[in-house]
């Protein structure tokens, strides 16, 4: 178990309170006829939906993966059993009268896999998004999306007048490869704070852990899942041996020794199957030695490695992507970012020395 202080208990606390009152739960009104419905939030069996909504006869969703059709009939079953976080289904609603259903609003995560072909999905994403900045997301591989009655083939012609996504809406997207989707929730993910690390400092980090993942929405389109992606900091050498040597959660994926040896060498951060650590120290005042007092740049470039490993299907990256490409896309990432949030200038002086260094490896 964690030992977390005060501050990281009140942090978490009001991150959960700010989840749930993000519009927790939508009322929406199903009419007469089948609609297409999003779901956004923990599994929920169907049979419970059943429960909820009385007029429901049929819901039935197109498996992409599997290419088959799944449905559940009311009183008789059928080979779909769980509305999935990020899963569109067809719900139809027996009778002449519209009726209402409320529907949790939060994301329970924030990637999906889309399979070559037509896919059932929900926009788990932010609100009011254009179509075109939701379809940047998916990239080259998109072939159409259909939002409503209506069907959007890319590329968007620059004159046409496109829809907005809301959390939850439901669309057909079809692709023409596997990949995965990574939608920009605006959820936060999960930090943790290893060491000696004061209430106003764990502040000030969150709030930059803030600025640099709407600064990959907003960048992008794309955000790393939040529900499979946490950030460590540690305060110092000591703490983060302490940590590991007592065997606490997330790893930093070193035996202790190990660890102290890489830290002493100068690694700074690094990319975990859990999401990233790195040092507090840039942001310590007097910052304490050693320490190369960065502080928004690692954050940017670890976490795009974050998005180096989510972004890949079947195998991980470090596996099919030369070196020089991994880190040099994660450092090109770093002067993407507003050059009055970075610590180390313009792109022309130690930034082109550092792309020109892993170019080399």
């Amino acid at each position: 178990m964690f030992a977390f202080s005060a501050v990281a208990v009140a942090l978490y606390l009001a991150v959960s309170a700010a989840r749930a009152a993000d519009s927790p739960a939508q009322t929406i009104a199903l009419q007469p006829g089948d609609n297409l419905v999003g779901w956004v939030a923990e599994p929920k069996p169907v049979t419970e939906v059943f429960a909820e909504i009385p007029e429901t006869s049929l819901i039935y969703h197109w498996d992409a993966e599997h290419r088959r059709w799944e449905h559940a009939i009311r009183g008789v079953g059928g080979n779909l059993e769980t509305l999935e976080a990020g899963m569109a289904v067809t719900i139809r609603i027996a009778g002449d009268h519209a009726v209402e259903w409320e529907r949790p609003h939060t994301p329970a995560k924030g990637g999906i896999t889309l399979y070559r072909g037509v896919n059932w999905v929900t926009w788990l994403g932010r609100e009011d998004w254009p179509l075109d900045q939701v379809a940047r997301g998916i990239g080259e591989s998109l072939v159409s999306i259909r939002v409503g009655e209506e069907t959007w083939a890319a590329p968007f012609d620059d004159d046409e007048k496109l829809p907005t996504l809301s959390r939850g809406d439901a669309v057909e997207v079809v692709v023409n490869r596997d990949l995965r989707w990574l939608q920009p929730t605006g959820m936060m993910p999960n930090i943790v704070f290893v060491g000696d690390i004061s209430d106003s400092l764990q502040e000030e980090i969150t709030e930059d852990v803030r600025r640099v993942r709407d600064f990959f929405a907003e960048t992008f389109a794309i955000e790393t899942d939040f529900s499979t992606t946490t950030v460590m900091l540690y305060s110092d050498f000591d703490a983060a041996v302490e940590h590991e040597r007592a065997g606490k959660q997330p790893s930093f994926g070193y035996s202790p020794e190990h660890l102290l040896g890489n830290l002493r060498q100068g690694r700074t951060g690094q990319a975990r199957p859990w999401g990233y650590w790195m040092s507090a120290c840039g942001w310590m005042s007097p910052m304490p030695k050693p320490c190369v007092g960065r502080t928004i740049e690692t954050l940017v470039h670890e976490w795009f490695h974050v998005f180096q490993s989510q972004l890949s299907t079947g195998r991980t990256a470090w596996t099919v992507s030369p070196v020089w490409m991994n880190e040099g896309a994660a450092t090109w990432s770093e002067f993407q970012m507003p050059a009055d949030l970075r610590n180390e200038g313009p792109l022309e002086g130690v930034g082109q020395w550092r792309l020109d260094f892993v170019a080399r490896d």
